[in-house]
């Protein structure tokens, strides 16, 4: 009953704004695909026009939800959700496999509405958000699109996603490291 409790004030916490909205552009995504009892698939896709959102697999568990890899866009993490709110379950735990931000951006929008889920992950995310590492390099690119009148409107969603996600790189980073 107190699982149930906090769950249905979770998601009240996401109706009332909390995370980010959906850029005017975003796609929604269908929803997770059960695999087999307590396992379920939601594809990423790979849009022409837009960055990859990579696959989420969610295991249920007896604390809750397990959620491997949290999409790039607010429509994966939407789906994610919504299948949490579907099965009246917390997200208890979020697995990072690697990186890169089309299977990590999702964890803050994610952590919003279940700030006690635990990420696990590598801490390889460091490297990338050093001073002179991948993303550190791009953010002042993206900030620079940012400003371009002539952006058209989805490049300009992608871009100000890429800027959301990096204003709030903690959440790239695990809770948990796995080292080894």
């Amino acid at each position: 009953m107190l699982m149930a409790m906090l769950t249905a004030l979770a998601f009240a916490a996401l109706a009332n704004g909390e995370g980010d909205a959906a850029p005017q552009h975003d796609v929604a995504a269908a929803p997770p695909q059960a695999l087999a009892p307590s396992v379920a698939l939601l594809p990423g896709e790979v849009p022409a026009d837009r960055g990859p959102d990579g696959n989420t697999v969610i295991f249920a568990a007896p604390d809750g939800l397990i959620v491997v890899d949290t999409g790039r866009h607010v429509g994966h993490s939407d789906a994610i959700l919504a299948y949490a709110r579907a099965h009246n379950a917390p997200i208890a735990a979020i697995v990072n496999t690697h990186w890169h931000l089309d299977h990590t951006s999702g964890n803050r929008r994610l952590k919003a509405v279940f700030p006690h889920a635990r990420v696990y992950a590598t801490t390889a995310i460091d490297r990338a958000l050093a001073p002179d590492g991948f993303l550190m390099r791009n953010l002042a690119a993206a900030r620079q699109r940012a400003e371009d009148a002539s952006l058209d409107p989805v490049a300009r969603d992608e871009t100000q996603l890429f800027l959301d996600t990096m204003a709030h790189s903690e959440s790239l980073r695990p809770d948990i490291p796995i080292t080894r």
